[in-house]
C-alpha cells in the first residue's frame, strides 16, 4: 500500500489509487490532528485529493513531484 500509518502520521509514496481512498477516508474520520507527509506521492486519484481537500489535517511534507504537488495546492485552496 503506497499510504504507512501511525497513531500521528499518514506517509503517502508512489501512486495512490481509488483503491486506498477508502482506508485513508477512515484514518483521517479517526484522526483529525493526523499529519499528512506527502512527499514521495507521484500520483493522487481524484477519489484520493476529494477526500484530502475536506481535511483539515495539516500538511508536513508537500510532494516532491511537482504535478502532485500543484493538484494539492489547487484542492487545497479551494
Amino acid at each position: 500500500m503506497p499510504v504507512k500509518f501511525t497513531r500521528t502520521k499518514a506517509e503517502f509514496s508512489g501512486e495512490c489509487t481509488v483503491e486506498e481512498a477508502e482506508t485513508i477516508f477512515e484514518w483521517l474520520r479517526k484522526t483529525p490532528k493526523g499529519e499528512l507527509h506527502l512527499a514521495g506521492v507521484t500520483h493522487f486519484h481524484a477519489a484520493i485529493l476529494q477526500t484530502l481537500m475536506i481535511t483539515q489535517n495539516k500538511i508536513s511534507a508537500m510532494p516532491r513531484d511537482s504535478f502532485a504537488a500543484e493538484c494539492m495546492r489547487q484542492v487545497r485552496s479551494a
